[in-house]
């Protein structure tokens, strides 16, 4: 049991957490109200941050899937390859369609509780990115610009603005330009993003 959480955080890219934490503390900072009763802040950090996890782990592990040959190649990948290996490709994805689907819910009952559905629109948007990144057709990792357009919304940008909306309901003009001005920086010094550069 053990050995397997092991290796599903290999392909899932544990390195995320702490990024995907930030994200929710940011969010968290500009979007608290002290209206909010503590036990509703509890059980919205709590969604919040399982949300963002779970679609990180669903777009690395996409990611994984879609560059498994390319990876076998390169030797610097072989920790990841093995783990694919030792899970099974079939395993693992069925494995993420359980995850999409499980994320999906969990994201529409959140809107629903919520009441905004600006929460499961930025989710679509950001799962399809972070699929769209080294899946074909599009591939954007590939795509010059556009692989780093798409890092950064994926990285730095939806993870933010997912955690914000979790405790506001209207956008703040300066928390938006703080998002412009942090996401670049954020996503740049973060390792995630290094090693997902390094991946193109």
């Amino acid at each position: 049991m053990f050995e397997t959480i092991r290796l599903l955080a290999t392909v899932s890219r544990a390195e995320f957490l702490l990024p995907n934490l930030g994200s929710l503390i940011m969010g968290l900072a500009w979007g608290f109200t002290p209206s909010i009763r503590f036990n509703d802040l509890a059980i919205f950090v709590v969604l919040s941050f399982a949300v963002i996890n779970l679609s990180s782990a669903i777009g690395a592990q996409a990611n994984t899937l879609a560059d498994y040959e390319l990876d076998s190649k390169d030797d610097r990948k072989k920790k990841l390859v093995r783990a694919v290996d030792s899970i099974g490709r079939n395993r693992l994805k069925t494995l993420l369609i359980i995850e999409f689907l499980f994320t999906l819910f969990l994201t529409s009952m959140f809107m629903l509780i919520l009441g905004n559905p600006s929460l499961l629109l930025m989710w679509i948007v950001g799962i399809s990115l972070g699929c769209a990144y080294s899946a074909p057709p599009f591939r954007l990792k590939s795509r010059s610009w556009l692989a780093l357009a798409s890092l950064i919304l994926i990285l730095a940008v939806f993870p933010v603005l997912f955690a914000y909306y979790t405790f506001a309901s209207e956008m703040q003009p300066l928390f938006l330009l703080s998002l412009a001005g942090n996401a670049p920086t954020l996503s740049q010094n973060s390792s995630p993003f290094r090693f997902s550069l390094y991946d193109i």
